[in-house]
């Protein structure tokens, strides 16, 4: 399978999303697309923020 999706912040080539997003997660620590609406902290994944969101829940 050829690879096709090109990293954005550097030279790594992947075949799929999936490879890329993992790419993104483990070797670049500042890739944070989930970013939470009260304190604007980011996440690298949905359930961390889940889990984030939860303190400002609790202090209400």
């Amino acid at each position: 399978m050829p690879k096709t999706l090109k990293c954005p912040f550097c030279e790594t080539w992947t075949q799929n999303f999936t490879t890329l997003k993992r790419h993104l997660i483990l070797e670049l620590k500042d890739y944070k697309p989930f970013e939470c609406e009260v304190c604007s902290a980011g996440f690298c994944r949905k359930d961390a923020l889940k889990q984030h969101c939860q303190v400002h829940r609790d202090r209400t």
